[in-house]
């Protein structure tokens, strides 16, 4: 492109106007496309709504779906680029839901038409949505990442581009929604938003989407009041927009949450709780993606409040196993155990638990689950009294989370399982060196470094005697008060 820029603007001035002419000839018809598919998927969506869901009735926007979905063929029978389109819509829709299920075959069905166009937008629209699916199914993420790099270099260079340019972008930061890659997400969120800075108006909506990605990326990396300032400011943006009742809206508020369930739990539960009443109202109560009430029931868990969580952990698992939603339920099915460690139902604790042995041959057990399973197992052998098994499933969970290259808060607690552990089998110098281990991983953490102070001064005081046993019982008083927030218990929502 710049070599033939260089070559025109060394003829003749009237070649100049004529390119001129050309150039913007071509943007305007590239616009006048992607308006008229964008116009009439207002129209049918507006026809959707009419049909479905007349006034003064109640409906669920699964069942939207699928009639607009059947409706795509009859309607837009002779002008494939709108099914296309629509049928984008459609799957996007699904994996807000997480219909995880729903959305990959109207997705891929989409791709496929879109592949027969000669629209490079059209195409990048179907492909970059199927490329996030993908991941967020279980697939390799070296394919998913392929198919997004692929789809990204195939958009040609020129404005008319930026639009789908910029949501490509977005949707390659949603992928730290499942790596929990807190770099490459920040780092695509701004580059998504320097391109939509340069559409314009026409942008607005997508820029919102982008900062959203921009915010989770901070919080992945631990920057919570980056985090924290930058969900406040594209909340505000949506209201602006009258977006506040959205499903958009509803993921925002839950990611917000995330960024207090790591300090501020009581600031967490609000949010959670917004979210998932937001949710509900657009979704119906029994059929709200189950993302939304697993959040609200472990923030119930880490403020002891059982009996309020114990049905929504019942009914995360239940709508996630519906849905074929294998990583939530997974997920949930692991911290509903801990619900009857902390309530001393240990047979029903172990029950759960047991559950997992059908997702362990499966894409999802990977090695962050395994290190999750391995620390909910730890919690349950040192509550049945057997510290040796305990301490030996906490090192592996530790081990396990050594290895990955993003840090969650459960390292913390896998670490303080193991301190416990150690301490119990009168390994008080292992402790010790857990617990320095923890401050490496969570510097701050409040009442570690005084457990470190106390526990060296002991050894110090009878290292003539070797005796530990009063630095094991200054460790166990710490320990003793000790709760820490878990933020690899809730999982973020793609806006």
């Amino acid at each position: 492109m710049a070599g033939g820029a260089a070559d025109v603007a060394e003829r003749p001035l009237s070649s100049g106007r004529h390119l001129g002419l050309f150039v913007g000839r071509r943007l305007e018809v590239a616009a006048q496309a992607q308006l008229a598919r964008a116009t009439a998927a207002n129209e049918f969506l507006g026809f959707l709504l009419s049909v479905a869901a007349p006034p003064g009735r109640k409906f669920a926007v699964g069942d939207l779906l699928e009639q607009g979905e059947r409706a795509i063929d009859k309607q837009f029978s002779g002008n494939d680029p709108l099914r296309a389109e629509m049928l984008t819509t459609i799957g996007e829709r699904y994996m807000d839901a997480e219909s995880w299920e729903k959305a990959k075959p109207v997705l891929e069905r989409a791709a496929t038409i879109a592949g027969q166009s000669k629209d490079p937008a059209l195409q990048a629209r179907a492909l970059c949505s199927l490329a996030l699916l993908r991941l967020s199914t279980g697939e390799p993420r070296e394919a998913a990442t392929a198919l997004m790099e692929r789809t990204l270099a195939s958009l040609p260079e020129g404005p008319e581009y930026d639009l789908q340019r910029g949501g490509c972008l977005t949707r390659y930061g949603e992928f730290g929604f499942i790596t929990n890659d807190g770099e490459s997400t920040i780092r695509r969120g701004e580059a998504a938003i320097a391109v939509l800075d340069r559409v314009g108006a026409s942008g607005r909506s997508a820029r919102i989407d982008a900062q959203a990605t921009l915010a989770y990326g901070y919080y992945l990396a631990g920057q919570n009041r980056k985090a924290d300032e930058t969900y406040a400011v594209v909340m505000k943006a949506l209201e602006d927009a009258g977006r506040d009742r959205t499903a958009a809206a509803a993921d925002v508020l839950n990611n917000w949450a995330l960024v207090h369930f790591r300090g501020d739990i009581a600031k967490a539960e609000p949010l959670y709780r917004r979210a998932l009443e937001l949710r509900r109202s657009i979704e119906g109560t029994d059929s709200a993606s189950p993302t939304f009430a697993f959040n609200v029931a472990g923030v119930l868990l880490e403020l002891g409040r059982y009996a309020e969580a114990a049905p929504l952990f019942e009914q995360t698992i239940r709508t996630a196993h519906e849905r074929k939603d294998t990583r939530i339920e997974a997920d949930a099915t692991m911290q509903f155990s801990e619900l009857f460690v902390e309530t001393g139902d240990l047979d029903r604790a172990a029950a759960e638990l047991q559950k997992m042995q059908r997702f362990s041959n499966g894409p999802i057990f990977d090695l962050l689950r395994q290190a999750q399973l391995a620390y909910y197992e730890g919690r349950l052998s040192f509550a049945r009294g057997d510290g040796t098994r305990a301490r030996d499933q906490f090192a592996e969970s530790v081990a396990d989370f050594e290895k990955m290259k993003f840090k969650i808060s459960l390292n913390v607690s896998a670490l303080i399982g193991l301190a416990r552990a150690e301490l119990a089998s009168g390994n008080a110098a292992k402790a010790l060196e857990a617990f320095q281990s923890l401050l490496s991983a969570d510097p701050s953490h409040p009442r570690a470094n005084l457990y470190v102070g106390r526990v060296r001064h002991d050894q110090m005081m009878n290292s003539r005697t070797g005796n530990l046993s009063s630095a094991a019982r200054a460790a166990r008083t710490c320990l003793s008060s000790l709760r820490v927030s878990d933020s690899a218990r809730a999982r973020p929502t793609r806006s």
